[in-house]
């Protein structure tokens, strides 16, 4: 019997989309009150149970807000959203309010080691400017940085003296006192980061194909996928259960779902739209069937 998961599968599309009771669908790059909506089911908050499974709940706090495109949740009453033109949300589990970053960029991603611990990284400020802020409690400080590469898109850490962050060119990393940049077997475009400790991180994206970098502890190294299509998203359970998500914009637009055992990438299911971020409980469904098709 194959195994499945609780999962977040976010796409470009503008709504929300129930695939089965253990998985969804939901815009991403879209707009705020979208985004937010997914905060509080990963939270658990407003949730309503159903016979069907959790319902989506829309939260609106800032109705012409710039657009959000990632979110991090430190507890269910500190989470954190960010988007263009340098937007940052937080949410105290009562109530959203703006922060002020101190900067006029998109941020891409966000995570951080708990609420008082938060890096925020986004467009780069020409060639050689990457854009990284940090959040201490108080208020958010910038830990740009002249480093070769330009925009960041996606920052992840085992711990506060371990942090990566991912973009066009770039792989950087904070050693709790600078960052630096990362030796790459080749120069590509990484858009997502996400790992289960320090010498276990996967990186995705595009380069001709769909691309997966493994950093091991001392070096990273290309893994082989069965996938012509860009991965935008990664997540998974432990070292040999890790999904990637993705797509291909060419006509007819489509989404891909790969899954890594530990041994190898497969391709476990399709969508109908560009599938850009995925995220799970972890808890185990056992099944008799295999990934559903999010088309039927």
């Amino acid at each position: 019997m194959s195994r499945m998961y609780s999962t977040l599968a976010s796409s470009t599309a503008n709504a929300v989309t129930r695939l089965t009771a253990n998985e969804a669908a939901v815009g991403r790059q879209v707009c705020g009150l979208v985004v937010l909506s997914a905060i509080l089911a990963i939270c658990g908050k407003s949730r309503q149970a159903t016979a069907a499974g959790p319902e989506w709940e829309m939260q609106n706090p800032m109705p012409h807000s710039p657009w959000l495109v990632s979110v991090w949740a430190g507890a269910s009453n500190s989470v954190f959203a960010v988007g263009e033109a340098g937007t940052v949300l937080h949410y105290d589990g009562a109530n959203w309010s703006e922060m002020a970053s101190g900067t006029p960029v998109c941020l891409n991603g966000v995570w951080g080691t708990g609420p008082n611990d938060v890096f925020a990284v986004g467009d780069g400020v020409g060639w050689f400017q990457m854009t990284i802020i940090h959040y201490d409690g108080s208020g958010w400080t910038d830990m740009s940085c002249l480093l070769s590469g330009d925009n960041l898109y996606s920052v992840w850490g085992s711990g506060p003296e371990d942090v990566l962050a991912v973009g066009r060119n770039s792989v950087v990393h904070y050693d709790g006192v600078s960052w630096s940049e990362m030796y790459t077997p080749m120069i590509l475009n990484l858009y997502a980061l996400w790992g289960c400790g320090p010498s276990d991180v996967f990186a995705v994206g595009w380069d001709d194909g769909g691309v997966v970098l493994h950093w091991n502890g001392s070096q990273w190294a290309e893994s082989w996928t069965p996938t012509d299509c860009a991965l935008y998203g990664v997540w998974g359970t432990g070292p040999n259960d890790v999904f990637a998500v993705g797509g291909d914009y060419a006509m007819p637009v489509r989404g891909v779902v790969l899954h890594y055992d530990g041994t190898s990438w497969s391709e476990v299911a399709e969508a109908t739209d560009i599938l850009e971020g995925v995220w799970g409980s972890g808890l185990p469904v056992r099944r008799d069937a295999a990934l559903p098709d999010p088309r039927s």
